[in-house]
């Protein structure tokens, strides 16, 4: 936007880093006593007298506090305040996004600066001090001699205080318009659309010294100050949606905030690119921001309120351990689940920062130059699925949920096991996680065009595609559908199915498919395939009406449901309603004498009729086929041969 406008304003020199480099110390053009000093000369310029007025009053302090414990840091995060980790009356020579006391030892927190109304209750136990008492004009002053507007005591204020030539050139010329609300628009770069896209619901800050100004950004990205500005104020991004989520790196007081340093008092794009540090925390906005709306429209429980992001760019692993609202979380049970699911860092800051600061989700985004928009979207909008479905289920399935995982992945090393778990835990794990991966499925394939099979290496697989499958091919049922079933009585996916196919009777049929696919059906056959080669595969089993592709590691085993027999009468009715998506159906048919597999039928899509049969493989030596005795009727192993 600011190309649409003649910038006259001369901006300063800046220089910027990633760490905040402190110059000399300013003077502040907002104490009470530079402020009187201001109106009085104002008054004595127009012929009346000083003494015929009251004295300003102190209308903002400027503070600082210092959290020495979880305490301090949880009493001074439960206030909603606009804290700067650097003082507001010093020269900046680097702008940066982090700034350290030097005092302070760097594994505690800073100094957190601020401004609070003079009836503030400060708290016991927090460490404050009072830098200085501040008038900023918020109304005209009336005095015998005349009337003193906001801009024209701010102006003399600021002249007073040495610092004219902040000012802006109309000012100084006494020429248009002198003060502005800064408006400006938020975009990110989408490098998988090769686009810029709107970064909703953020806030924007805008200061200069004291005079504070804020707002969240548009659906569109476009942001309008609630403050006016006759000098070039520091614009700072704060990842605080107006959503009701924040985003933090994560231990922090405060959620991530980028200074992009005083800019033009009228106008000021902010533009994100893929380059740039700020861009993970704007896509994980985007998707979290979008899955609201969705939440909105569908009628789906929105994650809890306050939720809190983790940001972590030193891992890949991201989870949704939603310790922020387990109420009966303590320090013991939090540091053994963060050890669980961070890879670095999880705990050391624990004792300090306390419970009030840890996450409900955790967002991993190491090489995240691999991953792109679209993959750190996809993983958001995962983890806000876990999100929803503990709004709905409540803490005592999680609590069982997160202890499996957590066993899991210190155990096996995989957060999810093996799926040999007879726990509780095991099968929540499996409703949860399918269905988050399928979300997941769904939506990078309707906005990202993505058809890579996530969450293929995981044993609960063709759950995942049974739950993708419903949603897709099931036109009645829709994502509120889902989520209304995972009730904190929901606790495995074949009670999960079981009720879909009594609340929606109609689609019972392609509901019965997907279960028999993902093994979670009675059913006439079933067996196991064995990968005895050196490397992994990739398995192709096609049949009833979905493509599905397995992952089989070297060694490991697939165990797989066969054809019900009420399946074969349904085959035309499935075909003729369009619900086929591969241009054939390929079915195996067995010798039940001989335990061989003969042959392969192939069923057009569109007459569904059978128009070929031939044999599968054309050497019959590239499978072992025997019976075994745990009630698998077939078992297929692939030699370890090309």
């Amino acid at each position: 936007m600011v190309d649409q406008i003649d910038v006259k304003n001369s901006i300063v020199e800046q220089h910027f880093g990633e760490v905040t480099v402190l110059g000399e110390k300013l003077n502040n053009p907002y104490s009470l006593c530079n402020m009187q000093a201001a109106l009085d000369g104002i008054i004595a310029t127009k012929g009346g007298d000083p003494e015929d007025i009251e004295p300003l009053q102190p209308n903002w302090l400027y503070v600082r506090f210092l959290p020495k414990d979880s305490l301090g840091v949880a009493t001074l995060m439960s206030y909603d305040l606009d804290l700067f980790d650097y003082p507001l009356d010093y020269e900046l020579l680097v702008v940066g996004n982090s700034y350290h006391d030097p005092s302070i030892p760097e594994n505690e927190p800073t100094w957190q600066y601020t401004r609070v109304r003079p009836d503030f209750d400060f708290p016991k136990g927090l460490q404050y001090e009072i830098l200085d008492k501040c008038y900023v004009p918020e109304e005209t002053v009336d005095t015998k001699a005349a009337v003193i507007s906001v801009k024209d005591l701010e102006i003399e204020a600021i002249r007073r205080a040495g610092l004219e030539n902040d000012l802006i050139s109309e000012v100084k010329t006494k020429a248009g318009t002198t003060s502005w609300r800064p408006i400006g628009r938020v975009t990110v770069r989408n490098d998988n659309a090769k686009c810029y896209e709107a970064v909703p619901g953020v806030k924007v800050r805008c200061n200069y010294f004291l005079k504070i100004g804020t707002t969240y950004t548009s659906c569109l990205g476009y942001f309008k100050v609630d403050e006016l500005f006759s000098v070039n104020p520091y614009y700072h991004l704060i990842f605080d949606n107006e959503k009701d989520f924040t985003i933090y790196n994560a231990w922090a007081i405060s959620s991530v905030q980028n200074n992009y340093g005083r800019q033009d008092n009228r106008s000021y794009d902010i533009t994100i690119e893929s380059t740039d540090d700020e861009w993970k925390y704007a896509v994980i906005n985007n998707a979290a921001y979008n899955y609201y709306q969705m939440c909105s429209s569908e009628s789906i429980s929105t994650p809890p309120s306050k939720l809190r992001f983790w940001c972590m760019s030193g891992q890949d692993m991201s989870s949704a351990p939603m310790l922020k609202h387990l109420t009966t979380l303590s320090i013991g049970l939090a540091a053994s689940v963060l050890a669980g699911v961070v890879t670095y860092g999880g705990t050391s800051l624990l004792g300090i920062y306390g419970i009030a600061s840890v996450p409900d989700i955790i967002i991993g985004v190491k090489d995240r130059a691999h991953k792109g928009y679209g993959s750190i979207y996809g993983t958001v909008w995962h983890e806000l699925t876990h999100a929803s479905h503990f709004a709905k289920a409540g803490e005592g399935i999680w609590a069982k949920y997160i202890d499996y995982i957590v066993k899991s992945q210190l155990s096996t090393g995989d957060c999810y096991g093996d799926g040999t778990s007879t726990s509780k835990g095991r099968y929540i794990c499996e409703l949860g996680e399918s269905w988050a991966y399928a979300n997941e499925r769904i939506k990078k394939k309707t906005d990202f065009a993505s058809t890579s099979p996530h969450g293929y290496d995981n044993w609960f697989y063709p759950t995942i595609n049974a739950m993708e499958a419903v949603k897709t091919y099931c036109t009645g049922i829709r994502h509120r559908d889902y989520f209304k079933l995972l009730s904190s009585s929901m606790t495995n996916i074949d009670d999960f199915f079981h009720t879909l196919c009594i609340q929606h009777p109609s689609d019972s049929t392609v509901i019965k498919v997907a279960m028999a696919t993902a093994g979670h059906l009675d059913s006439q056959t079933r067996w196991m395939i064995k990968n005895d080669r050196g490397t992994d595969l990739f398995i192709r089993i096609q049949r009833g009406f979905f493509p599905i592709i397995h992952y089989l590691k070297a060694g490991d085993t697939l165990c797989i449901a066969g054809v019900p027999s009420w399946m074969d009468t349904s085959f035309d009715a499935l075909f003729r309603k369009g619900l086929i998506m591969p241009t054939f159906i390929e079915i195996a048919e067995f010798d039940m004498t001989h335990w061989l597999m003969l042959k392969t039928v192939f069923y057009d899509t569109t007459s569904g009729e059978c128009i070929a049969s031939k044999r599968r493989l054309r050497d019959m030596s590239d499978w072992i086929v025997q019976s075994d005795t745990n009630g698998i009727k077939y078992i297929f192993s692939i030699k370890a041969t090309d």
